[in-house]
């Protein structure tokens, strides 16, 4: 499945994250960038840099790529 992530640095994202590219899905991260990774992100991962409060920048995410089966938003606020 195609699994995006917003958010994808912290402590239960990053676990997931590794968990799910385990389970060969394919893995988008999308987040500010500001923070390192808890855990080191796989090298298949694909990264999206924006702030999910730009319109623009939440287009990234889905330009050129269709859409996600599964989106999980990490945020805490």
């Amino acid at each position: 499945m195609k699994i995006l992530i917003i958010g994808g640095t912290g402590f239960i994202s990053s676990y997931l994250c590794r968990e799910l590219v385990k389970r060969k899905h394919e893995v988008t991260l999308f987040n500010r960038g500001k923070s390192l990774p808890v855990l080191p992100v796989p090298d298949n991962v694909k990264r999206i840099t924006g702030d999910r409060n730009n319109p623009l920048d939440l287009k990234k995410t889905i330009q050129g790529k269709g859409f996600y089966d599964v989106v999980y938003d990490m945020t805490s606020y």
